[in-house]
């Protein structure tokens, strides 16, 4: 009987000592879930205090860069002479609009060039269809790997990801224009504080003219029916002194002169 009463206290205090572990562990874990917090707290006031600027991609809290735009929205407003390349080539690439020209398109669409990325490409491009529509998976399109090959435009709907997301799927597939059709009304320059770096050309399309572009597009490029590829171009416009808006480009100018129109 002794023997059983001791057994039972030595079990009860097992029992007590474990229990009195598990206490002291769960609270060393969630003082240190608070020291954590703590820090992260104070490190976030830190970066405010200093001049940082947060914004929040899904549950991660990222600090903006220092350049919020690639833009200068202070163009100059005269145009470059017609004999210097060089100045009209700087030109187009400070334009932070412009206009898509499709082959056998009635009109072209305006664009707005994002406030991150390249500035568009020069010459004839490609334009295909983002394989999961929004660009936000990774996927291949090639363009340009080999000669006489077309640079690739893609083209992808908003949404689903960000627009920084979207533009790092596109440049990882090999293309040199992300165009991204807004599916609400309106016309904007696509901001991407994580992706200022990224090596490509990226605009916005209005929704209306974005989706006719979208369902021609994905009847032309469908198997057995014409035609079999999509071409068109990027044309960045200024505006001189007297609102003549136009390509500063010659090579762009002589385009838009020859382009077959319907």
């Amino acid at each position: 009987m002794n023997r059983h009463i001791a057994l039972q206290l030595l079990i009860s205090f097992l029992l007590g000592t474990l229990a009195l572990s598990q206490k002291k562990v769960a609270d060393h874990v969630k003082g240190r879930h608070a020291v954590d917090e703590k820090v992260k707290e104070d490190s976030l006031e830190e970066l405010k205090e200093k001049g940082g600027n947060l914004f929040k991609v899904g549950e991660e809290v990222l600090l903006l860069p220092e350049v919020e735009s690639n833009l200068n929205f202070d163009q100059p407003k005269r145009f470059p002479s017609k004999k210097n390349i060089q100045k009209q080539k700087e030109a187009r690439d400070g334009c932070f609009w412009g206009r898509l020209y499709i082959e056998h398109w009635p009109s072209p669409i305006q664009y707005m060039q994002a406030h991150f990325g390249l500035p568009a490409p020069e010459g004839d491009l490609k334009f295909v269809l983002a394989p999961d529509t929004h660009s936000c998976e990774e996927y291949q399109v090639g363009g340009g790997a080999t000669e006489g090959e077309l640079p690739v435009a893609v083209i992808a709907l908003r949404g689903v990801c960000t627009f920084g997301n979207k533009a790092r799927a596109a440049a990882k597939a090999g293309a040199a224009l992300l165009v991204v059709v807004n599916t609400e009304a309106g016309l904007e320059h696509l901001p991407a504080p994580d992706a200022h770096d990224v090596a490509i050309s990226v605009v916005s399309v209005p929704r209306d003219e974005g989706g006719v572009l979208l369902g021609h597009l994905d009847r032309a490029l469908r198997p057995n029916t014409a035609p079999g590829s999509v071409r068109g171009r990027a044309v960045p416009i200024m505006c001189g002194a007297r609102s003549e808006c136009r390509p500063p480009l010659v090579a762009d100018q002589d385009y838009i002169r020859d382009l077959p129109i319907g």
